[in-house]
């Protein structure tokens, strides 16, 4: 599955302005994980055709044809690369970009992120497919940022700043590191797929 990069996300990853295809889903053993692909990256070209926006990305691999190899330039840890990707298949799920509605805002306090989270129960892991000993689940958005990035109650928060959230725990050791005013990329499970968004840490 992958996004658009918008102006904050652009600068939560290091871009010097919004383009690409990010990445916010990595089906295992498809042709995406076997070129190497991995969550959090932004294909900036592909085959030699530049990608501003991620509905580029998909006709550009339906038009190559199976089996040939092609050059892809991405963009990971603020670094840029290139993949050499053999065509495949494409399953029907990576070729949709992730677009969500915005929410409405929540009440309670929350933290540095706006957010009150907990360990997911066992019937919200089989709902949004987390496995064990990943992500927390969003309680309440506090009226702010993460509501109008489309956080809402009962979404589950998988990475911060490039870093897999781990459990509690581990959410709130990320979130106590943060720096203030500067946007970060945090991927949220939803219950139609993963999408990152672009939040910034209060004081």
């Amino acid at each position: 599955m992958i996004q658009d990069v918008d102006r904050n996300l652009a600068q939560s990853f290091g871009l010097d302005h919004p383009r690409g295809a990010l990445v916010a889903r990595v089906i295992p053993d498809s042709p995406a994980a076997q070129s190497g692909l991995q969550v959090g990256d932004i294909v900036l070209s592909f085959n030699g055709n530049e990608i501003r926006y991620s509905s580029q990305l998909p006709p550009l691999v339906g038009s190559t044809r199976v089996g040939d190899t092609v050059s892809m330039e991405i963009l990971r840890n603020g670094k840029t690369r290139t993949l050499q990707v053999k065509i495949l298949e494409l399953p029907r799920e990576e070729s949709e970009a992730g677009v969500e509605k915005k929410a409405p805002a929540a009440r309670p306090k929350g933290d540095r992120l706006g957010l009150v989270v907990a360990a997911p129960t066992a019937e919200e892991r089989r709902a949004l497919e987390l496995p064990e000993g990943q992500g927390v689940i969003v309680r309440s958005v506090r009226k702010g940022a993460a509501a109008t990035a489309g956080i809402e109650p009962g979404d589950a928060i998988l990475r911060i700043d490039g870093h897999p959230v781990q459990g509690e725990e581990d959410y709130r050791r990320l979130v106590s590191v943060l720096e203030a005013g500067r946007n970060v990329a945090v991927l949220v499970q939803k219950p139609g797929g993963p999408v990152f968004v672009a939040l910034r840490a209060s004081r």
